[in-house]
Protein backbone atom coordinates (compact mmCIF):
# COMPACT_ATOMS: atom_id res chain seq x y z
CA UNK A 1 0.00 0.00 0.00
CA UNK A 2 1.45 3.41 -1.14
CA UNK A 3 0.59 6.75 -0.24
CA UNK A 4 1.59 9.41 -2.67
CA UNK A 5 3.97 7.09 -4.15
CA UNK A 6 5.65 5.71 -0.42
CA UNK A 7 4.97 3.02 0.78
CA UNK A 8 2.82 2.99 3.94
CA UNK A 9 2.16 -0.62 4.51
CA UNK A 10 3.46 -4.30 2.86
CA UNK A 11 2.43 -7.77 3.84
CA UNK A 12 3.52 -11.12 2.70
CA UNK A 13 0.53 -13.99 2.67
CA UNK A 14 0.46 -17.32 0.85
CA UNK A 15 -1.56 -16.34 -2.38
CA UNK A 16 -2.94 -13.69 -4.28
CA UNK A 17 -6.52 -14.96 -2.92
CA UNK A 18 -5.21 -14.58 0.88
CA UNK A 19 -3.26 -10.86 -0.35
CA UNK A 20 -6.65 -9.27 -1.68
CA UNK A 21 -8.39 -10.66 1.85
CA UNK A 22 -5.51 -8.84 4.01
CA UNK A 23 -5.33 -5.89 1.19
CA UNK A 24 -9.41 -5.51 2.42
CA UNK A 25 -8.80 -6.18 6.36
CA UNK A 26 -6.04 -3.45 6.36
CA UNK A 27 -8.23 -0.71 4.58
CA UNK A 28 -11.52 -1.57 6.77
CA UNK A 29 -9.51 -1.43 9.62
CA UNK A 30 -7.32 1.95 8.36
CA UNK A 31 -9.05 4.08 5.96
CA UNK A 32 -12.88 2.81 6.87
CA UNK A 33 -13.33 0.43 3.66
CA UNK A 34 -16.82 -1.48 3.81
CA UNK A 35 -16.79 -3.57 0.53
CA UNK A 36 -15.70 -6.60 -0.40
CA UNK A 37 -12.49 -8.28 -0.37
CA UNK A 38 -12.75 -7.95 -4.33
CA UNK A 39 -9.73 -6.31 -5.99
CA UNK A 40 -12.35 -4.50 -8.64
CA UNK A 41 -14.40 -3.19 -5.72
CA UNK A 42 -10.91 -1.95 -3.74
CA UNK A 43 -9.79 0.12 -6.35
CA UNK A 44 -13.25 1.40 -7.49
CA UNK A 45 -13.55 2.34 -4.15
CA UNK A 46 -10.18 3.72 -3.74
CA UNK A 47 -10.24 5.92 -6.92
CA UNK A 48 -13.60 7.77 -5.07
CA UNK A 49 -12.65 7.84 -1.85
CA UNK A 50 -8.73 8.37 -1.53
CA UNK A 51 -7.13 8.60 -4.69
CA UNK A 52 -3.89 8.95 -2.97
CA UNK A 53 -3.16 6.06 -2.09
CA UNK A 54 -1.91 2.96 -4.28
CA UNK A 55 -2.06 -1.12 -4.14
CA UNK A 56 0.46 -3.25 -5.98
CA UNK A 57 -0.01 -7.07 -5.32
CA UNK A 58 3.12 -9.16 -6.79
CA UNK A 59 4.43 -12.74 -6.32
CA UNK A 60 8.01 -12.82 -3.81
CA UNK A 61 10.66 -14.02 -5.42
CA UNK A 62 11.99 -17.59 -4.24
CA UNK A 63 15.14 -17.74 -1.92
CA UNK A 64 17.71 -19.93 -3.60
CA UNK A 65 18.30 -21.65 -0.05
CA UNK A 66 15.36 -23.71 -0.40
CA UNK A 67 12.42 -24.50 -2.61
CA UNK A 68 9.57 -24.01 -0.89
CA UNK A 69 10.85 -20.60 0.65
CA UNK A 70 10.17 -17.32 -0.03
CA UNK A 71 12.65 -13.85 0.38
CA UNK A 72 10.50 -11.94 1.72
CA UNK A 73 13.29 -9.54 3.54
CA UNK A 74 11.99 -7.22 1.45
CA UNK A 75 8.65 -6.81 2.17
CA UNK A 76 9.79 -4.87 5.77
CA UNK A 77 11.78 -2.70 4.43
CA UNK A 78 9.76 -0.10 2.42
CA UNK A 79 12.96 1.38 0.28
CA UNK A 80 14.01 -2.16 -1.18
CA UNK A 81 10.53 -2.14 -2.89
CA UNK A 82 10.94 -1.86 -7.16
CA UNK A 83 8.20 -1.49 -9.84
CA UNK A 84 5.65 0.28 -11.29
CA UNK A 85 2.50 1.51 -9.27
CA UNK A 86 -0.42 2.11 -11.73
CA UNK A 87 -3.74 3.61 -9.97
CA UNK A 88 -6.74 3.31 -12.02
CA UNK A 89 -7.97 6.58 -13.81
CA UNK A 90 -10.57 9.10 -12.22
CA UNK A 91 -14.02 8.04 -13.10
CA UNK A 92 -15.77 10.23 -15.12
CA UNK A 93 -19.17 11.05 -16.48
CA UNK A 94 -19.81 11.22 -19.95
CA UNK A 95 -20.28 9.49 -23.34
CA UNK A 96 -17.47 7.55 -23.26
CA UNK A 97 -15.66 5.69 -20.46
CA UNK A 98 -12.08 7.33 -19.29
CA UNK A 99 -8.86 4.50 -19.55
CA UNK A 100 -5.37 4.82 -18.66
CA UNK A 101 -3.37 2.55 -21.69
CA UNK A 102 0.02 1.08 -20.47
CA UNK A 103 2.40 0.59 -23.08
CA UNK A 104 5.55 -1.72 -22.21
CA UNK A 105 8.45 -2.14 -23.95
CA UNK A 106 12.24 -3.16 -22.98
CA UNK A 107 14.77 -0.86 -24.79
CA UNK A 108 18.61 -1.04 -24.80
CA UNK A 109 19.98 2.51 -24.13
CA UNK A 110 23.22 4.20 -21.90
CA UNK A 111 20.87 6.06 -19.79
CA UNK A 112 16.89 6.32 -18.82
CA UNK A 113 16.79 9.97 -21.50
CA UNK A 114 18.05 7.67 -24.43
CA UNK A 115 15.17 4.60 -23.05
CA UNK A 116 12.78 6.76 -23.45
CA UNK A 117 13.40 8.36 -26.91
CA UNK A 118 13.96 4.57 -28.46
CA UNK A 119 10.59 4.01 -26.84
CA UNK A 120 8.73 6.67 -28.53
CA UNK A 121 10.93 5.89 -31.51
CA UNK A 122 9.19 2.39 -31.35
CA UNK A 123 5.83 3.71 -30.42
CA UNK A 124 5.79 6.43 -33.40
CA UNK A 125 7.26 3.67 -36.35
CA UNK A 126 4.61 2.25 -38.63
CA UNK A 127 6.98 -0.49 -39.25
CA UNK A 128 6.92 -1.59 -36.06
CA UNK A 129 5.20 -4.51 -34.68
CA UNK A 130 1.67 -3.40 -32.79
CA UNK A 131 2.11 -3.81 -29.38
CA UNK A 132 0.06 -5.41 -26.25
CA UNK A 133 -1.77 -2.73 -24.12
CA UNK A 134 -2.68 -3.09 -20.67
CA UNK A 135 -6.34 -1.05 -19.84
CA UNK A 136 -7.32 0.11 -16.63
CA UNK A 137 -11.20 2.12 -16.31
CA UNK A 138 -12.41 3.90 -13.74
CA UNK A 139 -13.40 0.98 -11.57
CA UNK A 140 -10.00 -0.61 -11.42
CA UNK A 141 -10.43 -3.45 -14.14
CA UNK A 142 -8.28 -4.34 -16.21
CA UNK A 143 -8.28 -5.41 -19.75
CA UNK A 144 -5.28 -6.93 -22.01
CA UNK A 145 -5.84 -6.18 -25.98
CA UNK A 146 -3.17 -7.99 -27.97
CA UNK A 147 -3.24 -5.28 -31.59
CA UNK A 148 -0.33 -7.64 -32.87
CA UNK A 149 -2.59 -10.10 -32.68
CA UNK A 150 -6.14 -9.21 -33.79
CA UNK A 151 -3.95 -7.47 -36.82
CA UNK A 152 -2.93 -11.10 -37.80
CA UNK A 153 -6.45 -12.38 -37.65
CA UNK A 154 -7.47 -9.41 -39.48
CA UNK A 155 -4.97 -10.28 -42.56
CA UNK A 156 -5.49 -14.07 -42.21
CA UNK A 157 -9.14 -13.58 -43.15
CA UNK A 158 -8.55 -10.64 -45.58
CA UNK A 159 -6.51 -13.68 -47.40
CA UNK A 160 -9.07 -15.89 -46.97
CA UNK A 161 -11.51 -14.05 -48.63
CA UNK A 162 -9.33 -13.25 -51.17
CA UNK A 163 -8.66 -17.06 -51.97
CA UNK A 164 -12.46 -17.77 -52.03
CA UNK A 165 -12.98 -14.82 -54.36
CA UNK A 166 -10.19 -16.29 -56.97
CA UNK A 167 -12.14 -19.72 -56.57
CA UNK A 168 -15.17 -18.45 -57.49
CA UNK A 169 -14.01 -16.72 -60.76
CA UNK A 170 -12.40 -19.99 -61.79
CA UNK A 171 -15.70 -21.80 -61.11
CA UNK A 172 -17.69 -19.28 -62.86
CA UNK A 173 -15.66 -19.63 -66.32
CA UNK A 174 -15.89 -23.62 -65.73
CA UNK A 175 -12.46 -23.62 -65.34
CA UNK A 176 -11.40 -22.41 -68.90
CA UNK A 177 -9.58 -19.17 -67.69
CA UNK A 178 -6.07 -19.34 -65.59
CA UNK A 179 -6.59 -18.62 -62.41
CA UNK A 180 -3.42 -16.64 -62.03
CA UNK A 181 -3.63 -13.94 -64.91
CA UNK A 182 -6.89 -14.80 -66.16
CA UNK A 183 -5.94 -15.62 -69.58
CA UNK A 184 -8.20 -17.89 -71.81
CA UNK A 185 -4.48 -19.35 -73.62
CA UNK A 186 -4.47 -22.47 -71.24
CA UNK A 187 -4.19 -26.24 -72.07
CA UNK A 188 -5.38 -29.18 -69.48
CA UNK A 189 -3.73 -32.36 -69.40
CA UNK A 190 -5.20 -36.32 -68.36
CA UNK A 191 -7.24 -36.50 -65.08
CA UNK A 192 -5.96 -38.16 -62.04
CA UNK A 193 -8.65 -39.30 -59.45
CA UNK A 194 -8.57 -39.82 -55.86
CA UNK A 195 -11.47 -41.50 -53.26
CA UNK A 196 -13.44 -37.95 -53.48
CA UNK A 197 -11.97 -36.08 -56.11
CA UNK A 198 -10.23 -35.65 -59.63
CA UNK A 199 -7.70 -33.40 -60.55
CA UNK A 200 -6.26 -32.10 -64.22
CA UNK A 201 -3.50 -30.78 -64.30
CA UNK A 202 -3.41 -27.36 -66.35
CA UNK A 203 -0.59 -25.13 -68.40
CA UNK A 204 -1.05 -21.36 -69.10
CA UNK A 205 0.66 -20.52 -72.24
CA UNK A 206 0.52 -16.53 -70.89
CA UNK A 207 1.80 -16.81 -67.60
CA UNK A 208 3.62 -19.84 -67.59
CA UNK A 209 2.01 -21.23 -64.14
CA UNK A 210 1.18 -24.32 -63.51
CA UNK A 211 -2.12 -24.87 -62.06
CA UNK A 212 -4.92 -28.23 -61.09
CA UNK A 213 -8.29 -28.11 -61.86
CA UNK A 214 -9.96 -29.69 -58.86
CA UNK A 215 -13.58 -31.82 -59.11
CA UNK A 216 -15.54 -33.41 -56.53
CA UNK A 217 -17.84 -36.76 -56.44
CA UNK A 218 -20.89 -35.26 -56.75
CA UNK A 219 -22.99 -38.27 -57.35
CA UNK A 220 -23.48 -41.16 -59.91
CA UNK A 221 -24.71 -41.88 -63.80
CA UNK A 222 -27.33 -44.44 -64.70
CA UNK A 223 -27.98 -46.43 -67.69
CA UNK A 224 -31.19 -47.35 -67.93
CA UNK A 225 -32.27 -48.82 -71.26
CA UNK A 226 -31.23 -46.45 -73.70
CA UNK A 227 -31.25 -43.36 -71.32
CA UNK A 228 -28.64 -42.09 -69.07
CA UNK A 229 -29.62 -40.89 -65.78
CA UNK A 230 -27.39 -38.91 -63.66
CA UNK A 231 -27.84 -38.59 -60.11
CA UNK A 232 -26.78 -36.37 -57.38
CA UNK A 233 -27.50 -35.24 -53.76
CA UNK A 234 -30.30 -32.78 -53.23
CA UNK A 235 -29.53 -29.27 -53.25
CA UNK A 236 -26.02 -29.90 -55.64
CA UNK A 237 -26.38 -28.37 -58.71
CA UNK A 238 -23.34 -29.02 -60.75
CA UNK A 239 -24.23 -31.63 -62.31
CA UNK A 240 -27.87 -32.08 -62.46
CA UNK A 241 -31.48 -29.66 -62.37
CA UNK A 242 -33.17 -28.43 -59.18
CA UNK A 243 -34.29 -31.97 -58.86
CA UNK A 244 -31.12 -33.29 -58.33
CA UNK A 245 -32.01 -35.79 -61.45
CA UNK A 246 -30.92 -35.33 -65.34
CA UNK A 247 -32.28 -38.03 -68.08
CA UNK A 248 -30.13 -37.55 -71.53
CA UNK A 249 -31.13 -40.26 -74.35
Amino acid sequence: MTHRGDVVHAEAVAGKVKAVKALAEYLKTEEGYVGPAELPGICAWLAEHNERLGIEIFRASVDAAGEGSCSCDAVDDPKAWRGLIIDPPPREAGPELLYRAVYAVDVNARNAHQAAERAYQIMTDPESMRPVLYLLDGEGSQTVVDLAAESSQASDRSEASESQAKVRKFIQTNGMRCPQCKSSEIEFGAVELDARCAYQEGYCRSCHVRFCAVYRLAGYGLYVGDSFEVHTLSGDHTAAGEDGRQTES
